[in-house]
């Protein structure tokens, strides 16, 4: 009998999810977790290959995939091999799992549900759902998602005896991204999944109210309570606090009951909740509603913003987080304040995420301070700091959230016109990785003493005289490792002139305080934390702006003083060594930094692509397009730059490699990075396509001409979401392809120290939790790669259809 070739086709190079699909006659054996898939004798697969897969999207988590059944896909060509179907279906099924981490909310919502969305949606409900590890509780909570995407009762295929066959089976899920989708690699959006629950919950709120001065009507602030750990221990002052500033306040805690819940959300403005499970209700907010994380102690800022603060910018919700201080935390009563636990939580880290889990998450719990003194400042509210160093605002957050709403920006600039105004994200946490506080006015620096003076109005009594702020300007605020390298700031409001040093110089142009310490001279970290923020901060003074460096290294300066030189027409001032008073009419102290190696446009007025411009403007580029590769024409050889390393994450046979390009029409250059900035972008933009093992020289993407393609080596045991922020994610703004080769055991050198039994090939997360030292010492400094330059070959292949496209 003539069999329907199914065409396995399975894609195993997802950060979090495994995928394969079958498209012909393909039979499914729960009993044995088994697929069986048709394939022609002179077919692509021989006969008997095979394919293991998990289909759930934490591929990554040892824990989670421990609870996720495994399936096997099984080719063959010979009809008396397959199964005979018990079942006969007409409509594609999709198999997935229901175990892993599903029982928790967020979860559900970022490992099943909106990847079944995106993997789903296309079928408009003419799909069959076969679900594995089935827990009738989870079916039933999402019963109404389930029922919206499918037209047909769900099978439980764990306990099916006989064989259900179909034209084509989906095997695990679709995953971008933490709770999210990438819209560039799907036809679908979170806009379109948030519209699809908005229908399928029938709520009734497309968007939340917009308060205008002097109308009645109160916003709703839903609270979203706690009981067993991150509870708020004083949800009465809180409350009282809000009723106070005109919300209408519901305290809840989520319900089981979703469709009820998810109604009452919809009908709230603002959002707000200590970071956990409860706050992935924000999908049933309606647009431009507030949603208010509030972070627990411990350095969980990363996590928090992964978890929420990104994804609420794709869900057309506006974010603001609070990050406690250790006198708003429970553990202040079980700890001193001299404890690691407060004073380095990152060593916590460091010993895993149980132990990190076990003091942060389960036994800490959350008392808001509501007593403090609050200044309307642009549209924000800010906490007077009254000198305390290092703290964080009190529920000022929740008045921002207000403020918001009623859009009172230019009532509060005609308040503040004519006076110092501290602007201080410091105590509004709106920049993730970076502290910037602005003023304009008196302001005057005195270097030695490394203060910062603000003249304040007397007659508008808005700021109390000697409020204060500190802050360490450079962009990696949560990294304590950098930081010590990072001169502290104290900015000090004054409303008494003589309370403030003399004017030893004046200058007429605004002043930007920023410090070349941290983790500057590696090149990835200039880019990062210093040259794009630079650029983010400084462009629009066009060039009308000084630069005062603190930390400042002459290396650093001299490397890139083609940029300084174009943001700005004045010679930089070397704050330290400075023991006179400056005087300026504005200042910034601090750099804007949205993202890694990227501008986030919807926080600023500019775009990696104005970024690109204005460094190919300063290095005199002359490339702005990558040669086209058409198929048949007479063409230029196109250009593949080997980045080259030596110490470590070096290519063994890169001889072998160039040989094998040549081979395919590459014309090869070689470089292991050059110190002189131009002549290095001017080499890097000549190229159509940039390889090299994960590290700092991949940095080199931003000379890149466009439509280019850069392809990471991503070394054994570096995980791919790690090697994608880097490095994949910010490509997409750049306008250039992005390949990834993630090479196997064999290909690096860790082969020729470990047994293929040891830990560091078996488990390489179980060497992360043993903290960076030990991750880096193994994966980063011991390993060199060899490259499988037959595998290798068809990734420079693929970059060679990318440029043909």
């Amino acid at each position: 009998m003539k069999l329907k070739e199914a065409k396995p086709s399975c894609d195993f190079s997802e950060p979090v999810s495994d995928i394969c699909e079958t498209n012909g006659d393909a039979r499914i054996d729960g009993n044995s977790a088994t697929i069986f898939v048709a394939t022609s004798p002179s077919g692509a697969y021989a006969d008997n290959s095979s394919w293991n897969i998990r289909p759930y999207g934490r591929k990554g988590d040892e824990i989670a995939m421990g609870k996720v059944r495994r399936f096997m896909i099984k080719a063959t060509s010979v009809y008396e091999d397959l199964p005979h179907c018990r079942q006969t279906h007409d409509v594609p099924a999709i198999l997935f799992s229901g175990g892993g981490y599903s029982g928790n909310h967020f979860h559900s919502f970022t490992d099943v549900l909106i990847p079944l969305f995106l993997t789903s949606r296309e079928f408009n409900g003419e799909v069959q759902f076969l679900v594995s590890d089935f827990c009738p509780s989870w079916t039933s909570k999402y019963r109404i998602v389930i029922e919206k995407l499918s037209r047909y009762e769900t099978i439980d295929i764990d306990k099916q005896e006989g064989v259900h066959c179909f034209p084509n089976i989906i095997v695990g899920l679709k995953h971008h991204k933490e709770f999210n989708i990438d819209p560039a690699k799907s036809r679908y959006s979170m806009k379109d999944f948030r519209q699809f629950l908005r229908g399928a919950y029938s709520l009734k709120r497309e968007t939340a109210i917009k308060l205008r001065n002097g109308e009645a009507e109160k916003p709703r602030l839903l609270m979203i309570t706690r009981r067993r750990t991150r509870a708020f221990m004083n949800e009465a002052e809180i409350t009282n606090m809000a009723r106070s500033l005109g919300y209408s306040v519901i305290l809840t805690e989520p319900d089981a009951d979703l469709s009820r819940f998810a109604h009452l959300v919809n009908s709230c403005d603002v959002m707000m909740g200590v970071h956990g499970a409860g706050l992935t209700n924000m999908v049933f907010l309606p647009e431009n509603a507030v949603l208010i994380q509030v972070v627990p102690f411990g350095r969980m800022e990363w996590i928090a913003r992964t978890d929420f603060g990104e994804p609420s910018k794709d869900m057309d919700l506006r974010y603001l987080e609070y990050k406690i201080n250790a006198e708003e935390s429970s553990l202040i009563q079980q700890y001193p304040l001299d404890h690691e636990i407060f004073r380095e939580p990152y060593t916590i880290q460091k010993n895993g995420w149980a132990a990190f889990s076990s003091v942060y998450l389960e036994k800490q719990n959350v008392k808001l301070d509501v007593e403090s003194e609050f200044t309307v400042v642009n549209g924000s509210w800010s906490r007077l700091a009254d000198g305390n160093q290092g703290s964080n605002p009190g529920p000022e957050i929740v008045e921002t959230a207000y403020c918001t709403i009623l859009n009172m920006e230019q009532t509060v600039y005609q308040l503040y016109h004519n006076q110092a105004k501290p602007i201080c994200t410091v105590f509004t946490t709106s920049e993730p990785r970076s502290d910037v506080c602005e003023m304009s006015g008196d302001i005057r620096i005195q270097g030695n003493s490394f203060t910062i003076f603000a003249a304040l109005d007397r007659s508008k009594n808005l700021v109390r005289n000697n409020s204060s702020w500190s802050i360490r300007p450079y962009a990696q605020k949560g990294d304590e490792n950098a930081m010590k390298w990072v001169r502290k700031f104290t900015i000090k409001t004054s409303v008494v002139r003589t309370d403030m040093p003399n004017c030893t110089q004046s200058q007429s142009v605004p002043a930007i305080v920023f410090s070349s310490g941290g983790y500057a001279l590696n090149h990835y970290h200039d880019f990062s934390d210093l040259v794009i923020p630079v650029f983010l901060t400084s462009r629009q003074f066009n060039g009308e702006v000084r630069f005062l460096i603190a930390n400042k290294r002459s290396l650093w300066t001299n490397k890139f003083r083609e940029v300084l030189r174009n943001l700005s027409r004045y010679d930089i001032i070397d704050i330290d060594k400075e023991d006179g008073v400056h005087c300026f009419p504005s200042m910034i102290v601090g750099l804007k930094q949205h993202k890694q190696l990227g501008i986030d446009p919807s926080m600023s007025a500019y775009s990696m692509k104005d970024f690109r411009s204005f460094i190919t403007y300063v290095y005199s580029l002359n490339r702005v397009t990558a040669t086209n590769q058409k198929d048949g024409e007479k063409y230029k050889k196109p250009c593949l730059l080997i980045i080259s390393r030596r110490k470590s994450r070096s290519i063994i046979n890169e001889a072998e490699i160039a040989d094998m390009a040549r081979g395919l029409g590459y014309e090869i250059v070689v470089t292991e990075g050059e110190p002189n900035v131009p002549r290095l972008a001017k080499l890097v933009n000549s190229c159509d396509v940039m390889m090299g093992v994960h590290g700092a020289g991949l940095t080199n993407m931003v000379f890149l001409p466009e439509s280019a393609v850069v392809i990471q080596v991503i070394p054994w045991g570096i995980r791919e979401r790690i090697a994608r922020t880097f490095y994949g994610e910010p490509e997409k703004d750049m306008n250039i392809s992005y390949l990834e080769y993630k090479i196997r055991e064999g290909e690096s050198s860790l082969i020729h120290e470990y047994p293929l039994d040891h830990e560091v090939f078996r488990d390489p997360l179980s060497v992360m939790k043993k903290g960076w030292g030990a991750f880096r010492s193994v994966y980063l400094e011991k390993q060199n790669i060899k490259l499988d330059a037959g595998r290798f070959r068809g990734t420079l292949l693929e970059a060679l259809h990318l440029l043909r496209m």
